[in-house]
């Protein structure tokens, strides 16, 4: 079984447009068992910069990073490193799954959000920054059938909640 090995893809200024139609879906259900590959993936670094994601006439979404290093092998997924930069924050992301109609999963996932206080009844002051941090972490199945299910246990832990007004 070969390998298809990517040591660097970058690419900069991407625009993607999305469009709603009204499309009937499609036939078959999606079934992760059927990606059959001939050869494994080495992906070691995939860096994309300046994303614009624009979904109809919303507002344009802003990525500023996405970094990316992911392997395949047979249905082997692993997804060693997702870090997604964003305007108001960032997240990492790593996990693994087995690509089959009962799928094993495992993600651990960090995350920081910046906001500017707006509201004088936060503690903060108004225009100063607020940041909140946080953990995830997922294990359990995703099962693949007509309906897809999930059967997930979780953690979460957060932090600088405290400087957001309750209402």
């Amino acid at each position: 079984r070969g390998v298809l090995e990517v040591n660097s893809l970058k690419a900069n200024g991407i625009r993607i447009s999305l469009t709603t139609t009204d499309s009937p879906p499609s036939g078959a259900p999606f079934n992760p068992a059927g990606l059959q590959l001939p050869i494994d993936i080495a992906l070691q670094g995939a860096t994309l910069q300046d994303l614009q994601l624009v979904q109809d006439d919303q507002a344009p979404q802003l990525i500023d990073r996405i970094a990316l290093a992911a392997s395949l092998e047979d249905n082997h997924l692993e997804l060693h490193r997702l870090n997604v930069k964003l305007p108001l924050g960032s997240m990492n992301l790593t996990g693994r799954t087995t690509l089959s109609g009962h799928m094993p999963l495992q993600v651990e996932a960090d995350w920081t959000l910046a906001l500017k206080a707006t509201d004088t009844a936060t503690p903060t002051a108004v225009g100063q920054a607020i940041e909140m941090v946080g953990t995830v972490a997922l294990e359990g199945a995703v099962n693949w059938s007509e309906a897809v299910s999930f059967d997930l246990g979780y953690q979460v832990s957060t932090e600088g909640l405290k400087q957001l007004n309750p209402q």
